[in-house]
Formats: C-alpha cells, sequence, structure tokens
C-alpha cells in the first residue's frame, strides 16, 4: 500500500468538522471493519447480527503515524446487535491469517450530501488516538478550524463518526471518522488552495493526537 504525501493532513484533524447544516441521525450500533480480503469476509458477521453495511469500499493508501497491517477493504456497519460482546464472537470472525481488525461504538451518520455519487468520491478514514491533555483546548481548536474550513470551496464532509468503546484485533482508538471529498479532482483542488489550512492541521494532530492514520479509499 502506498504512503501519501502530506497532502492528506488536511482532512478532519482527529475530530468532526461540522458544516452547519449538518443534522445528526439516531445513534445505532456502530461498527468500523478493516481488513484483507474480499466483501464476502463480512456475511457471517451481518447475518448474525443483523448488521448492514453503510458504506464499503477500497483502501488505496495511508498516511499517518499509526502502524498498521496491510489493509485493502473497509466498511462501516450499522447493527441490531453488539458484535463484539458476543460470547459467539469466534465464529463470525473470518478463519484465515489476514488481517482483521473490527472497532465498535456508537455511530453517529450525517445528513452531507455532496454533489456527487458514492463511486465518484474520495473518501477518508481517520482513526485516532488522543493525548487527552487538553480536551477543552482540543475543542476550541476544532471548532475554529470548523468555522475556517465550512466557506472554502470543494470542502470534505463528514458522513459518519463512531466514538470507538471496544476493539478487536488493535489496541481500543478513541474514534473514527469517514469523511469525502465530491471527486479526487476536488480535492487536490481543495488542498492545493489551502496550504494555511493545512500547517493548521498538521499543529493540531501536533499537540492533540498521540497517534492517527489517515486511508484513502474508494467506495463500491
Amino acid at each position: 500500500m502506498t504512503m501519501l504525501s502530506g497532502i492528506y493532513r488536511i482532512v478532519a484533524a482527529g475530530g468532526l468538522l461540522f458544516a452547519a447544516n449538518v443534522q445528526a441521525m439516531a445513534e445505532p450500533i456502530g461498527v468500523v471493519a478493516l481488513y484483507k480480503g474480499d466483501k464476502s469476509a463480512l456475511s457471517a458477521m451481518t447475518s448474525s447480527h443483523d448488521c448492514s453495511i453503510r458504506r464499503g469500499g477500497t483502501v488505496l493508501a495511508r498516511q499517518g503515524n499509526l502502524d498498521l497491517p496491510e489493509l485493502d477493504r473497509f466498511a462501516v456497519l450499522s447493527c441490531a446487535e453488539s458484535p463484539l460482546k458476543s460470547t459467539a464472537l469466534g465464529t463470525f470472525l473470518p478463519d484465515t491469517a489476514q488481517p482483521f481488525l473490527l472497532l465498535e461504538g456508537d455511530l453517529q451518520e450525517f445528513d452531507a450530501a455532496g454533489g456527487s455519487q458514492a463511486d465518484q468520491r474520495e473518501y477518508l478514514l481517520k482513526l485516532s488516538y488522543y493525548t487527552n491533555s487538553d480536551p477543552v483546548g482540543r475543542s476550541k481548536d476544532l471548532a475554529a478550524l470548523a468555522d475556517w474550513v465550512a466557506p472554502l470551496e470543494d470542502p470534505y464532509r463528514t458522513e459518519s463518526f463512531l466514538e470507538v468503546h471496544r476493539a478487536s484485533g488493535l489496541r481500543t482508538p478513541d474514534e473514527v471518522v469517514t469523511l469525502f471529498y465530491d471527486s479526487p479532482e476536488a480535492g487536490n483542488r481543495f488542498r492545493e488552495a489551502n496550504q494555511a489550512v493545512l500547517e493548521k492541521v498538521g499543529a493540531f494532530n501536533k499537540a492533540h493526537l498521540v497517534s492517527f492514520v489517515y486511508l484513502v479509499a474508494k467506495a463500491d
């Protein structure tokens, strides 16, 4: 998997940057699956825990200081029951030596309709571990970034946010945020036109995150 240049630091800075018209929907049990293989790897879990795939696709590249195994698929799921609290956990995990990471918690989905179909977009998933040394300052910095980014052209949008409570295959992170640009070209234009925002996001990551990774993806 190819490591990306610093242009991908532009995204959510480890948290949600809300547009003024984004409205939170219901909060089901959420799961983010990161794995290597094909979509059939999720079939046992989706059937046994009444899960629906809200978004899924191919992981193309990554950037960040968090070391993850080689992955080529992602899925954001909404489940009626908790897979990771299940006593039958081993019965639906794939019987394979390939990496299969599960992150579970409170899922928020947002009315963040863009100007393109999902398979035309550039998706970014950011997985973050916070320092928690200055939560108030972190919230203020996120709000300032949100106000700055909202009126810009070709902005990224937040599709979902997972507050992670438990995990399988890695130490439990704080959150996973799923964002998108309307297209890869829109993402390039935004990053090229907003170098000052890039620098601010980098400063946020340094001040408030222990580790993080951006996964760049294409939806099915």
